[in-house]
């Protein structure tokens, strides 16, 4: 059985986006797996991809919005002085850490993350509206926001480096 090199296929995947007419397949893409950064999706394998096509002609129109971030922010366990997270997620066949995932996008600078300002008090006022309904404790919910800060902090030290 061949082996599969992921940073390869993930190149041929864009190639193939782009033969197909889908404009930005690139930026696209690699915003998605920004996202996965930032939310630490562990499930973006081949399933979790998509392409949106005229139903009538099959003709390839766009990559699908992003979808099925159901494993993210995931810790494993925490006690009062850190948070135990796998840190690790797919790209394409092989699990990797995130760390090493990022690296995919080519052009990092072009995010403004100041665009995130606020996001973690909105994430953290989110988490307590609906905190009757997904049963996480004030301390869940106080680590689920600092994971979130601590991505979008270790997104900005790469985009400054």
């Amino acid at each position: 059985m061949p082996r599969h090199d992921s940073i390869e296929d993930y190149e041929e995947y864009i190639k193939k986006l782009e033969s197909n007419g889908i404009e930005k397949a690139r930026e696209k893409v690699e915003d998605m797996y920004i996202l996965d950064f930032l939310i630490m999706n562990e499930d973006r394998h081949l399933n979790n991809f998509g392409i949106i096509r005229d139903v009538n002609t099959l003709k390839w129109l766009d990559v699908a919005p992003i979808f099925d971030n159901g494993q993210s922010l995931n810790i494993e366990y925490y006690d009062d002085e850190e948070l135990h997270i796998s840190g690790e997620g797919r790209l394409f066949h092989e699990v990797k850490p995130f760390d090493e995932i990022i690296k995919v996008v080519k052009d990092l600078k072009r995010i403004d993350v100041n665009k995130l300002d606020g996001i973690v008090e909105w994430f953290d006022d989110l988490l307590h509206k609906y905190q009757h309904l997904t049963g996480y404790s004030d301390a869940r919910i106080h680590r689920l926001c600092i994971l979130l800060n601590r991505q979008i902090n270790k997104l900005n030290k790469l985009i400054i480096q």
